[in-house]
């Protein structure tokens, strides 16, 4: 396994594909035990509208998770049998969205997706869809917070509205609200040529020595957990649509549309 990076929070999770090397593996156990289930009390469900993966970090001896979906951050206590929804924060701009798409609206279209489903109807299927574009939600923001991590001092990072980088914190309270500390768009730190090319940002990875390294169609971005854009490297044409591996030396691998990438970062 990667060695692990010093600056992500100390868990089994820390960050989108479990670590700087993006293995999608770990070295913990899974269950080795079951039973059927038959009751509803035997799932605890908390709703949230697409989410790629929650990371987790530890306040204690709780286990918290910050689950960054299509409209803001869920935060989810996780500790032992605990598994319950304490704070949500939608994302700057996304407010009015994430009060229309509710989790009563947005239940109630689950339930359209499911008669549909059953029924094989490729009719209410879209209707469906249709349904999610009513409450104002698009394909774009089906990509928010795909990719998120947790600092060493508990600090939370995901990408939103195309080119934009949040920073939230519950300050590291068990049950405190999740709260913005900064929001910023990180093509408009690059000169105008090369920022258009950075139409999305579709990896975000941490430095063994503490920066955030971000990948976007035509480019890689190097900011600090401050947010603010320390370097970049571009390669404008070049699509990429996964997200990127660091090793321990800080070498950075970006997969484009037409080769290998390697950045070196010596900060």
């Amino acid at each position: 396994m990667p060695a692990r990076n010093p600056w992500l929070t100390n868990s089994v999770y820390p960050t989108s594909h479990f670590n700087p090397g993006a293995t999608d593996s770990v070295l913990h156990a899974g269950p080795v035990k079951g039973k059927r289930l038959v009751r509803d009390t035997d799932v605890k469900v908390v709703p949230n509208l697409m989410v790629s993966n929650p990371v987790v970090k530890k306040i204690g001896s709780d286990t918290v998770l910050f689950a960054s979906g299509t409209l803001g951050i869920r935060k989810i206590l996780a500790t032992e049998k605990d598994f319950e929804s304490v704070s949500f924060l939608p994302y700057p701009g996304y407010e009015q969205k994430a009060q229309m798409a509710d989790d009563q609206a947005v239940a109630a279209l689950l339930a359209e997706f499911d008669a549909g489903w059953r029924a094989k109807d490729e009719a209410k299927l879209l209707a469906a869809v249709a349904g999610f574009e009513r409450l104002g939600v698009t394909r774009e923001d089906g990509i928010n917070g795909v990719y998120n991590l947790f600092d060493r001092d508990g600090f939370h990072y995901c990408v939103y509205g195309g080119t934009k980088v949040i920073k939230t914190t519950d300050d590291n309270a068990t049950r405190g609200p999740v709260r913005l500390i900064k929001s910023v768009d990180v093509a408009a730190a690059m000169p105008p040529d090369e920022a258009k090319a950075v139409s999305r940002i579709i990896g975000l990875n941490m430095t063994y020595d503490g920066f955030i390294a971000a990948a976007a169609p035509g480019a890689l971005v190097v900011f600090d957990r401050d947010l603010n854009v320390k370097s970049y490297v571009a390669f404008p044409g070049e699509a990429v649509d996964n997200s990127i591996v660091i090793d321990e030396r800080n070498g950075i691998y970006v997969v484009t549309s037409r080769r290998m990438v390697k950045i070196m970062w010596n900060g």
